[in-house]
């Protein structure tokens, strides 16, 4: 019962979410998606490049509701088209010398 309950929020939430995204640790660029089936058909598409990239996928109804709930994540590069993630992701955009350090 609590599975069946658990699997009608889920189907809930997909409806409400306008935009998904899609993220790699190995950059700070983004993946934006308009539906689950664009981000089912991106996501199997990036692991076949780059099958050791680690993913998460995260869903909102639009980039500032994303940002609102994910203040951690820096969202200022978006892709629009899955090529441009992946060679993002193959050539990440490396941090000057001396940011980042502590």
């Amino acid at each position: 019962m609590l599975i069946s309950y658990m699997n009608e929020n889920i189907q809930e939430r997909v409806i409400v979410m306008s935009r998904l995204y899609i993220k790699s640790s190995a950059t700070e660029n983004f993946l934006e998606l308009a539906s689950s089936k664009e981000a089912k058909v991106a996501y199997a598409e990036i692991k076949e490049s780059l099958p050791e990239v680690s993913l998460a996928v995260f869903g909102a109804k639009d980039l500032s509701s994303l940002q609102r709930s994910h203040r951690h994540l820096n969202t200022s590069q978006i892709s629009k088209t899955v090529p441009e993630f992946i060679a993002a992701l193959r050539h990440p955009v490396k941090e000057k010398e001396g940011e980042g350090a502590i």
